[in-house]
């Protein structure tokens, strides 16, 4: 259920091993699956829903260890999933990639990293620059720089270290190998909890 579901997302920024704890989490999600399928109410619908979700669950799992995570979060009312990957470049800079689906202006995406203790990065979406649009977010940019700024300990943040973009969705280059350093990842996933309350 989404409930349960959304019991990974507490967890942000608060475990050492945060790809351990996802995993750990989405098995006691599984048992609880199987706990529902076994119970001689449900439909064959429900059955093959139950199924699908559990696959799902699974391929989850098998992402994390790329350190890409599957994290839903309740937001009006309705459950949105967003996808957190933790990447490391050639040149050995970290980073992180966000992206979700919003009801009203398209795929948000972000490319966010820490450098000398100085967040930044890029916030995009995939609907062109018009005003409403525009407004939502440089709204959606201040609100996360608030956020930020109030992370305690936690990095550095301008008015300039946010770019937005328009009509497009800025992803991870796919050579880009998974980041795993716990102690960045800890402020890379405050980061993503900062950015679901700025959406």
């Amino acid at each position: 259920s989404g409930v349960e579901i959304s019991a990974i997302a507490d967890s942000l920024g608060e475990a050492e091993d945060f790809t351990q704890l996802y995993k750990s989490n989405l098995e006691k999600i599984q048992r609880s699956l199987l706990n529902k399928a076994e119970e001689s109410e449900n439909t064959y619908i429900d059955i093959k829903a139950l199924s699908l979700l559990n696959r799902q669950i699974g391929m989850a799992g098998r992402f994390a260890d790329s350190a890409i995570f599957e994290l839903p979060f309740e937001k009006d009312g309705r459950l949105i999933s967003m996808q957190i990957s933790l990447r490391e470049a050639a040149s050995n800079e970290s980073y992180m990639t966000i992206s979700l689906e919003t009801e009203n202006y398209g795929t948000l995406s972000a490319r966010l990293e820490i450098r000398q203790n100085e967040a930044g990065g890029t916030i995009s979406t995939s609907f062109g620059a018009g005003p409403e649009t525009r407004a939502y977010m440089e709204g959606l940019k201040r609100r996360f720089i608030s956020g930020v700024s109030n992370m305690k300990p936690g990095p550095d943040i301008s008015e300039d270290s946010i770019v937005l973009m328009y009509g497009t969705v800025k992803r991870e280059t796919v050579q880009d190998k998974a980041y795993k350093n716990p102690a960045s990842t800890r402020d890379y996933l405050k980061l993503a909890e900062i950015f679901t309350s700025a959406v």
